[in-house]
Order: C-alpha cells, then structure tokens, then sequence
C-alpha cells in the first residue's frame, strides 16, 4: 500500500492540487503526426460477409400465362431503438467524504451515475467508465452512446471529490475511487434485481472497467491493485493514464486496451507504455499520433475519432460478448499517419 500511496502522490504532484491539469477538460489535439507516424501500422482486414446461399424457387404452372409478374418487396428491418438514458443517485453509508479547505467532511458518499441502456431488453454486458480529475461523465455522452448501440450498458460515476462541479481531491482518490467503482457495480446489481428500469437489462457475468487520466489511474486500482481488485472484472480499459498499482498486483492476465497520445504532456506517452508493458496477458495499445491528454477520447472532434471508437468498442465485443471476429476489427481499426494498434499475447 506504501507503494501506490507514494505512485499515487507523484501523479497528483505531476497534475496539481487544485487544477485540471489530469483530467478531461478540453484540450487541443493535433492533427499533425508525430515523427513516429512512419512506424509499420499492423492492420488485419476485416472479416468479409458471406452472402448466405439462396434456394431457387420452381416456376409456378398454377397462373394463366396472362397474368403478368409480380415484384417482390423486400422485407424491411426495424431500426435499432435508441439507447435510453438514465440518472441515478447512489449514497454509500459505509463511507465517508474527505474534508477539504473549508468543506467539512460528509459522513457519506454520493455518487451520480448516469447509465446508458442499449435498445433492447436483453441482458447485455456492463462497461463502468470513470472520468478524470475535473472531469464529469457527459464529456464522455458520445464514447457512452457509441457503445451502447453496440450492445453494452454503460454506467458513468460522477466522484465526489474530483469532479468539475467539486473538485476537492486528495491523494487517496485513486483508491477511495476504486471503492466507488465497486459500489455502483454493486448498487447496479441490486437495481437489476428488482422492479424497475434496470430490471433483466445487465449481464452481470460480463463487466469490463475503464477511465481516463486519474479515471484511468483508478481503474488500474480496481483492477490490479492489491488492495483493491474486484474478482468480478473481464477486462480493462486505460486511456491516457500512470500505471500506479504498487506491489503485489493482481489480475494482470486481464485484457487490457490501453490508449494514449504521444504528445501528452500531462501524463507522458511513457505512461501509457508501461501500464501495456506491464500486463500479463492479451493487450493492445492504441497510440494517437500527435494526440493530446484527453480530447481524442472524449466529446472533441478529431481525426482520432474514428478509429479510438471503433477499436475500442471490438475491444469490448471481443471480451465481453466472446465475438472472436472483432479480434481483427482492433487492428483493422488503425489509421495510417494517424493511429497506430499494437497485439501482445503474453
């Protein structure tokens, strides 16, 4: 625990006390590559359809040959619903909120979420997504939407302390945060247990976790840390985040996508580096040439875009559905002189 607690300082030190240096806030993401954008690009082509064989029909001698042809209509399919979006208000009891200047401490701790549910009624795989320090969960709305079309619940915790509307963080966070990621999955299951919106609408034998800069530092606590790491996780998502785990890290051989441009200069490319070279088991590692801290993960437009949302949401088919086609789509998501998409096994 000394370790993380000292990895932990470093980062808050590296992003300020008090300012939003480590979150996502808006930032401006080049357009331009970097001088690594000539680097070999590993691309897998898709998976083609294949048409399914059609069976031909035998002329029909019943109809007088006066009687002229019909056209077929095809038949329609029925547009996909939109993904319906909800709020809820979790308050822990067991937990408290930290003092801050003149704020005095809560004896609780109340965690907005906001959840996105796909366009259907069947159980679908849970993505708790954390954001970072001054950040707040709507700059994330289109990342959210992104993959609840693609058939994920999607629950996005605004923290108490290290949100834009409250931003009164300690060097705890990280681990206090990862308690709050446990809580809301935990307030999720008992939602869907009984009547209500969230009723039969989550798979709970499917979650993956993810977050960005602190959100990503916490997301790597609820994962691997000692301390903190919840059993009940199939896979990892880090964007432009530290690798601040400490000693005695578990889960390591959990799928992990880690992102992050090479012009941060918040949290250094290297960050990102080590968070993927530190893994055991299946990872990729999506590098943002000329990107930014936060913006090509989040609401800003940029030439990222594309292909951070469609590598990320075959990261979550692949481990959350168990659809071995969108092993291929990650890498075939890469763009050339824009991004890059590394595999490691092992």
């Amino acid at each position: 625990m000394r370790a993380f607690t000292k990895s932990a300082a470093t980062l808050l030190v590296l992003c300020g006390l008090v300012g939003a240096g480590c979150g996502d806030s808006s930032d401006t993401s080049a357009s331009a590559t970097s001088d690594s954008a000539s680097a070999a690009v590993t691309t897998v082509a898709p998976a083609t359809m294949v048409a399914p064989a059609t069976t031909a029909v035998p002329p029909s001698t019943a109809a007088p040959a006066t009687v002229p042809p019909t056209t077929a209509v095809p038949p329609t399919t029925a547009p996909r619903a939109a993904p319906e979006v909800l709020t809820f208000t979790y308050v822990d009891e067991s937990r408290t909120t930290a003092a801050y200047a003149d704020v005095a401490e809560a004896p609780q701790r109340t965690i907005e979420t906001t959840v996105y549910l796909p366009g259907t009624t069947d159980p679908a795989p849970l993505v708790i997504f954390a954001h970072g320090a001054a950040g707040l969960p709507e700059r994330f709305s289109e990342l959210a939407l992104e993959w609840a079309e693609a058939g994920f619940v999607v629950a996005l915790p605004k923290f108490p302390l290290s949100n834009a509307d409250d931003m009164r963080r300690t060097v705890d966070d990280p681990i206090v945060q990862a308690g709050d990621l446990k809580f809301v999955t935990d307030q999720l299951i008992e939602s869907e247990a009984t009547p209500g919106s969230l009723n039969g609408r989550i798979n709970f034998d499917h979650i993956g976790v993810g977050g960005l800069s602190l959100g990503s530092v916490t997301t790597y606590v609820h994962a691997f840390a000692e301390c903190c790491a919840d059993s009940r996780l199939d896979a990892v998502m880090g964007l432009a985040g530290l690798f601040a785990v400490g000693e005695g890290a578990q889960q390591l051989d959990l799928p992990l996508f880690v992102a992050h441009g090479d012009n941060d200069v918040v949290l250094g490319y290297e960050g990102g580096r080590a968070a993927y070279d530190s893994a055991g088991g299946e990872r990729w590692m999506f590098t943002a040439f000329g990107g930014t801290h936060a913006a090509p993960f989040q609401n800003d437009d940029t030439v990222y875009d594309d292909s951070f949302r469609a590598a990320s949401t075959a990261f979550w088919e692949l481990t959350l559905k168990g659809d071995d086609t969108a092993r291929a789509r990650i890498l075939a998501a890469a763009e050339a002189d824009i991004t890059r998409i590394e595999e490691r096994t092992g």
